[in-house]
């Protein structure tokens, strides 16, 4: 069957966010006294502060532990391990100057995205170049990156995989990735402040890439910053959109996009206080939006009565922290600090070599007595929540799956399609007879209905199967014989980012729905960051098929779900009016959400519904509307 509607998702999208890109602007417009900057500030810092969830959360004490320093005359290297939880240990590089002027004001620098994490060579430089300079700097190790790889989630995918799938997965139990790397920060500075070398009064912060994107989230995270310096990172979230540009798990914050904010409004949270925004001219985060961001700073940060506080740098090569950066940014933070610059360039700076910036033993935190790795902090994390979870009855349930999928409590479907030319599906035998759903809104599916002849209109026979495809409603003629009733005629629908639903756009990166990093995740990603699961349309699509069938005559019917699409089948029926569903079947369904937490799970991104875990679980959702699990040999395992 032809992919007539790949555009769908992808166009979906980009009207979304232009539409909020247009309302937001309007708003910025009437931005015009110091008093309606400093309360839209005010706000922005409210929403982003709930979003991230991280200001109850407790801080244990710090327990720094140096474990080697190095004196290179210009400045100190010294080595440092912290633990942002107990047992979950971070590793760092303090850059200090020479010891003649402590206390020192002090950067915060989050490395972008890198195997060597803060070893980078272009990071270090700028790092030498502000400790032989005046000012100090703490550069710390992502997870999944330098000293804190965890094994065999780097062995199985690139860096931002392994991120990507310990992202995709505490989703389920209500954690996000921007919240788990921003409390690394936050946790990284309140390290900061206890030292006695460092001006706690003048902590800064910068970093590049995905660096640049956590340097946004934790400047309106923080007051303890005086100033911040993102860089290559900072754009408008619809060009990214526009541009079909897929970004990482941390990138994704929840829901904030939907509340009509843009990735600049996490720098306008902390106005009047100075930020830079940088990057270079040929990079993939798109440098229309990093300028557009600069001047919204810029201006409005004159209007809050700070003029030239804010600032803009583009430079003119391609992705990354290149010289004429960096030096724009330690000149920012001298400023900012109130530091004379001994004018020391950073050629003239000698380096530390790999061994001397290794802080845990054998340069891996696994080697440190009672580390806890990442995977099995995600499970613990769960455990607990799932051990909280309330019993929900069904009415409970059905309230809990609709508003975690952000749909509404009364829904209403057309009855009416468009009818759409049927395509052959086994040449001269068979024919696919093609409907297509929509609202107002956008396209919800595609309906197949396979006969030896053409149907010009939807047929109602008494009795249907509404099945749901892994990929392609193709798959429903690979079913084994027996698996329906002889008088129960096979539908398929391919809902939304399904089958000819599947999204055609992203360029070069990966088509598969499962990849860690490709097409699907994309809009994974994009449905999070508007606070709009993936689930939940299509599971709109769903329910919207079963409308339609129903309201054609369809009296019994029966809905099945095959893999990643079992779950919306699950949802359709628990959420479709009473007596839409008559049976529910389960083909090679996953067995619960809650054993997709804390491994290299193949579960897409798309299947994942954000904080399902608080409240129920599938097997759960099974027993409510009495759903079986069927294998493909045609045996039956009732839930």
């Amino acid at each position: 069957m032809l992919h007539d509607f790949g555009s769908a998702v992808n166009e979906y999208y980009v009207g979304k966010f232009r539409e909020l890109a247009r309302a937001r602007a309007a708003r910025i417009a009437g931005l015009d006294t110091p008093e309606k900057v400093l309360a839209y500030a005010a706000g922005c810092r409210r929403k982003i502060r709930a979003a991230f969830g991280l200001e109850n959360r407790e801080r244990k004490p710090m327990r720094p532990r140096v474990t080697g320093e190095f004196d290179f005359g210009l400045y100190r290297l010294r080595r440092v391990i912290i633990d942002p939880d107990p047992g979950y240990f971070m590793t760092g590089n303090l850059y200090l100057p020479p010891a003649s002027s402590e206390p020192f004001p002090a950067v915060l620098h989050l490395c972008g995205h890198n195997g060597d994490g803060k070893s980078c060579q272009n990071g270090v430089s700028l790092n030498v170049g502000l400790a032989a300079n005046g000012v100090a700097v703490f550069a710390v190790d992502p997870v999944c990156q330098g000293e804190r790889l965890q094994h065999f989630l780097e062995d199985d995918f690139a860096l931002c995989g392994a991120h990507n799938m310990l992202g995709k997965e505490m989703v389920l139990y209500g954690e996000y990735f921007c919240s788990w790397r921003a409390w690394d920060a936050l946790r990284a500075i309140d390290c900061m402040v206890s030292l006695p070398e460092l001006d706690g009064s003048k902590i800064m912060l910068t970093g590049c890439s995905g660096g640049g994107t956590m340097t946004c989230w934790v400047n309106a995270l923080d007051d303890r910053i005086i100033a911040s310096a993102p860089s290559c990172a900072t754009t408008r979230w619809y060009r990214t959109v526009e541009n079909e540009n897929p970004i990482d798990a941390e990138q994704l914050p929840p829901g904030l996009a939907g509340e009509g904010l843009d990735m600049a409004d996490f720098l306008i949270a902390s106005l009047p206080r100075p930020v830079l925004v940088s990057g270079e001219t040929n990079d993939f985060f798109d440098e229309r939006g990093q300028r557009e961001v600069g001047t919204e700073l810029e201006k409005l940060c004159a209007v809050a009565g700070a003029p030239g506080a804010c600032g803009t740098f583009v430079g003119p090569h391609g992705h990354g922290l290149k010289p004429e950066q960096r030096e724009a940014i330690r000149a920012f933070f001298f400023r900012a600090a109130g530091v004379t610059p001994k004018g020391i360039p950073e050629d003239d700076i000698p380096r530390p070599t790999t061994e001397q910036k290794l802080a845990a033993p054998g340069g891996n935190v696994f080697n440190i007595p009672g580390n806890l790795p990442a995977m099995e902090l995600l499970k613990r994390r769960c455990a607990a929540v799932a051990g909280n979870r309330p019993r929900l009855d069904r009415e409970g349930t059905r309230r809990a799956v609709r508003d975690l999928l952000k749909l509404p409590e009364k829904m209403t479907f057309s009855t009416d399609y468009r009818r759409l030319p049927p395509q052959p599906v086994v040449e001269g035998k068979t024919l696919g007879n093609r409907y297509l759903l929509e609202n107002d809104r956008r396209i919800l599916g595609v309906l197949h209905h396979v006969a030896a002849e053409g149907f010009y209109q939807l047929p109602g026979p008494e009795k249907a199967v509404l099945f749901l495809p892994c990929a392609k409603s193709e798959e429903m003629l690979e079913l084994p014989a027996g698996l329906f009733a002889d008088d129960e005629k096979l539908f398929g629908f391919d809902t939304f980012g399904i089958g000819e639903l599947a999204p055609s756009s992203c360029g070069k990166f990966a088509r598969e729905m499962t990849d860690d990093y490709g097409v699907y995740w994309h809009y994974a990603g994009l449905g999070t960051m508007l606070g709009e699961p993936f689930p939940g349309l299509q599971t709109e699509g769903v329910l919207a098929a079963v409308s339609l069938l129903r309201a054609r005559g369809v009296k019994h019917l029966t809905l099945c779900g095959r893999k990643y699409s079992a779950p919306l089948a699950l949802f359709a029926a628990l959420l479709a009016p009473e007596g839409a569903v008559d049976r529910t079947l389960l083909l090679e369904p996953p067995a619960s959400y809650g054993e997709l937490v804390g491994r290299v799970t193949p579960q897409p991104f798309t299947a994942m519904v954000p904080g399902i875990l608080k409240y129920t679980d599938l097997p759960e959702i099974e027993r409510i509307v009495g759903a079986e699990r069927i294998d493909l040999q045609g045996s039956s395992a009732g839930a």
